[in-house]
C-alpha cells in the first residue's frame, strides 16, 4: 500500500505544476478595465467584493469623484458598474486613499452622516465658527462645547436660556437689541462717554474733564480725557489740557479723538441754602448693563471721584413673559425716564 501512496503523489506533482503554470500565464495575460477600456495586468488590479476588477487608476479617480461631492454613504459609494449595487468596503477606500486627503475627507463626510439612536441623545452644532459638533443627551437646556467650553442652547444654538422657551428668548434679543441701538444713540445724543478700558458709560454734566472709572474692572486705576476719550496716567491730570482740566480742550490731535466736539456747557444755576448736599454735586456717573437686569436697576457709582460704575453685566434670560427690559421701557419713555430708572447719583468731579 505505501508503495501505491508513493505512485499516486508522484503523479500528482506535474498536476499541481500545471495548474500554477496555467495561473501565472493568466496573470501575465491581464484583463480589460470597464471603465478605460485598457489592458491591465491583473496584480494591479482592485478586484471589489463582486468581482468586478478595475484598474488602480479609475477607483482612485471613481473615490475622488464621489468623495469630493460627499457621496459618501453606504448606498453611494457602490461598484461602478451599471445595475451592480455592491457596496466598497472602508478598508478598500482607505487602501486605495490613505496616502492622499481624500481618507480624511471621506471620514469627516461619513462622520457627518452618522445619527445616534433615539436613546443616545441627538447631533448639536457648536454655534463658534469651525468649531465642530457632538452628541449631547436629550431633554437638556444648556450644554458646553467640549472644544471651545462655550455654552449654549442646544435646540436654537443661542445663549442659554434656562426656564424660558427658545422663542420667548428670541423675541426678548429682538426687544434688547432694539434697547441697546437706542440707548447708544441717546449716548451720542447727550455725548455721553464710554471709559476706554471698561467701557462702562459716563456723563459729564460740568467739572473736570480728567476721568476716574470707579467700575468694578477699573476700580479706580483708570484715568481718561473726556474730551478725547484716550486713557492716560494719573500724573497727565494737568498737563493733558493746554488751558486746563476745565476747559474742553486736551493736547489729542482732533484726527486722533475718539468723540467729536463736545457741546458748549451751560452754566450752572447758583446753590440756594436750602438745598441738600447731594443737589448740590453737579456730575452724574452710571452704567447699563448689556443685558436685562436681574431683579431691579444696574448698580451705579458713588462718591467723590466716581466715574462710571460696575463693568458689563452678561445679559441673562428675562423671566417668562417679559420680553422687554426695562432699559428698553424707560429709552421709549425719554431721558428723564432712563435717568430715573437708573438711578444716576449726583457727585462731585474729580
Amino acid at each position: 500500500h505505501s508503495k501505491r501512496g508513493e505512485h499516486v503523489a508522484r503523479e500528482a506533482l506535474p498536476r499541481e505544476k500545471a495548474g500554477e503554470q496555467l495561473a501565472h500565464l493568466e496573470q501575465q495575460r491581464g484583463f480589460e478595465c470597464p471603465l478605460c477600456f485598457d489592458t491591465i495586468a491583473r496584480d494591479e488590479a482592485i478586484e471589489l467584493d463582486c468581482d468586478h476588477k478595475l484598474c488602480v487608476t479609475c477607483f482612485r479617480a471613481y473615490l475622488e469623484s464621489k468623495i469630493s461631492e460627499a457621496q459618501v454613504a453606504d448606498d453611494e459609494l457602490v461598484c461602478p458598474i451599471p445595475s451592480c449595487r455592491t457596496e466598497i468596503t472602508v478598508a478598500q477606500i482607505e487602501g486605495a486613499t490613505r496616502t492622499s486627503g481624500l481618507w480624511d475627507k471621506f471620514l469627516q463626510f461619513r462622520m457627518n452622516l452618522w445619527q445616534p439612536g433615539s436613546s443616545d441623545g441627538k447631533i448639536v452644532a457648536c454655534p463658534t465658527p469651525e468649531c465642530g459638533r457632538f452628541v449631547v443627551p436629550a431633554n437638556v437646556e444648556i450644554v458646553q462645547c467640549p472644544v471651545c467650553s462655550r455654552e449654549f442652547c442646544p435646540r436654537c444654538g443661542q445663549k442659554g436660556h434656562q426656564g424660558v422657551t427658545c422663542e420667548a428668548f428670541q423675541e426678548w434679543q429682538r426687544a434688547n437689541s432694539s434697547a441697546e441701538q437706542q440707548f447708544e444713540e441717546l449716548m451720542a445724543q447727550q455725548h455721553w462717554r464710554r471709559c476706554p478700558k471698561c467701557g462702562a458709560p459716563s456723563e459729564r454734566e460740568s467739572g473736570c474733564n480728567f476721568m476716574q472709572c470707579r467700575s468694578e474692572i477699573c476700580r479706580k486705576r483708570t484715568f481718561w480725557c473726556y474730551i478725547c476719550g484716550k486713557q492716560f496716567p494719573r500724573d497727565e491730570h494737568y498737563n493733558h489740557f493746554p488751558q486746563g482740566p476745565y476747559e474742553d480742550e486736551c493736547n489729542t490731535p482732533v484726527a486722533e479723538r475718539l468723540h467729536g466736539a463736545l457741546p458748549p456747557r451751560v452754566p450752572a444755576a447758583p446753590v440756594v441754602a436750602s438745598e441738600s448736599a447731594a443737589s448740590k454735586q453737579p456730575q452724574r456717573h452710571f452704567l447699563v448693563s448689556a443685558g436685562p437686569p436681574a431683579g431691579g436697576r444696574p448698580d451705579h457709582a458713588s462718591g467723590p471721584s466716581a466715574r462710571g460704575a460696575t463693568g458689563p453685566v452678561p445679559a441673562k434670560a428675562p423671566a417668562p413673559g417679559v420680553p422687554l427690559t426695562p432699559m428698553a421701557a424707560a429709552i421709549g419713555e425719554g431721558v428723564g425716564a432712563l435717568r430715573g430708572w437708573l438711578g444716576i447719583p449726583a457727585v462731585n468731579a474729580t
